[in-house]
């Protein structure tokens, strides 16, 4: 019934056309409009979210108030010292596949897209629970296992690694030893991200981790084919769209 009052107002005016469901939620459900007004070129599609029902307005509210940020652009400002915004569910059904971004190693990768905001919250501090549930979506990518990490193994039997200088214990286990083929100190960063302790990269880390990283053209990796442009798009079609059944 929902989304067929959804797809009866969006279909009337001329200038919007419904395209379709695109997810659900606890709270709510989303759908892709396409926008046809030439009085704004730069539009092309946006996405309406409607609640299950009025208990849980609240939680919408909340992620329209964390979305707003201050350029009104989609890029969360990583680069201050800390954010003080907790998500509290990032999972892979909420990080969604964007355009392709120019970047000189490869510039065929999409950009990643975090939704979902209706749980999120100012914390105090450096927020570890972003960084931990970042640390788990790489983990799942690189090991096509999407299991829940077992969080009662004890400390002392976890896995030691060396980051920044240091020694930790990390959740990690599925990467270690470290895979064939992925690059190590991606391999370095994800434990990290999975410290057993609070001691985790900041997001500014990873941002500067991640775009240090991509410096070197494809064909600087002649002996790494798994570097190379065609083997990065088959492993993007492999995971999207032709993800293992198990």
């Amino acid at each position: 019934m929902a989304e067929a009052t959804i797809k009866r107002y969006f279909t009337k005016p001329p200038r919007f056309q419904f395209i379709k469901k695109v997810g659900q939620g606890e709270y709510a459900q989303a759908f892709q409009i396409q926008f046809n007004d030439p009085k704004f070129p730069h539009i092309k599609h946006f996405v309406v979210k409607q609640a299950w029902s009025k208990d849980v307005k609240e939680a919408l509210q909340n992620e329209k108030t964390h979305l707003q940020w201050p350029d009104n652009s989609e890029r969360m400002p990583f680069l201050q010292d800390e954010m003080h915004l907790s998500h509290n569910d990032i999972h892979d059904e909420n990080v969604l596949l964007g355009i392709e971004v120019p970047d000189s190693e490869h510039g065929i990768t999409p950009i990643l897209k975090i939704i979902d905001f209706g749980m999120a919250q100012y914390v105090e501090g450096k927020d570890n629970q972003n960084i931990q549930d970042i640390g788990e979506i790489m983990l799942y990518l690189i090991s096509l296992n999407t299991e829940f990490l077992h969080p009662n193994i004890p400390e002392k039997d976890l896995p030691e690694i060396v980051w920044a200088g240091r020694k930790i214990r990390t959740r990690a286990t599925r990467i270690i030893p470290f895979k064939k083929g992925v690059d190590p100190a991606l391999q370095t960063l994800i434990c990290a991200c999975l410290n057993y302790n609070d001691d985790r990269p900041s997001l500014k880390d990873l941002l500067l981790h991640a775009e240090n990283a991509v410096t070197h053209p494809a064909a600087s990796y002649r002996n790494k084919p798994e570097e190379q442009d065609d083997a990065i798009s088959k492993f993007w079609k492999d995971v999207v769209f032709n993800p293992p059944s198990k």
